[in-house]
C-alpha cells in the first residue's frame, strides 16, 4: 500500500495545475474534442445555475501539481473565469510533500 502525504483542501490558483487528460495533443489520457467539449459545456451550464463542483484532486510529482481527478471541472471553471478553486493535493513521499509546501509558500505566503 502506497503512503500518501495530503494537503487539505484550499483555494488553489488554477494556473498552477496541469491536466493530463483532454483533447489537446500530447495528453496522457486523450479524449475526442467533441466528447470533451460536450461534457465541459454541461458542467459550465450547471455551475452557472449554482452547482458547486467537488474539489479538484492533484498529485505533486516531479515539481508539478497534476490533476488526478477534475480535468473536466478545471476546464469548465477556467472557461467561466475562475482563477482559484478548492483543491486537495497529495504527494507520495515526505520529500515531495515538503517540496509541494515550499512551492505553495512561494505563491501563497504563510501557506
Amino acid at each position: 500500500k502506497q503512503d500518501r502525504f495530503w494537503i487539505e483542501p484550499f483555494e488553489m490558483d488554477l494556473s498552477m495545475l496541469k491536466r493530463k487528460g483532454g483533447p489537446e495533443e500530447g495528453m496522457k489520457f486523450p479524449e475526442p474534442r467533441e466528447a470533451w467539449d460536450e461534457r465541459v459545456n454541461k458542467m459550465k451550464a450547471s455551475i452557472s445555475r449554482g452547482w458547486e463542483p467537488a474539489p479538484l484532486v492533484a498529485e505533486f510529482k516531479d515539481g508539478m501539481f497534476v490533476i488526478a481527478d477534475g480535468g473536466h471541472r478545471i476546464d469548465a471553471l477556467q472557461k467561466l473565469g475562475y482563477l482559484k478553486y478548492w483543491t486537495v493535493i497529495w504527494a507520495n513521499t515526505e520529500k515531495e510533500y515538503e517540496d509541494a509546501i515550499m512551492k505553495l509558500n512561494k505563491k501563497f505566503p504563510n501557506f
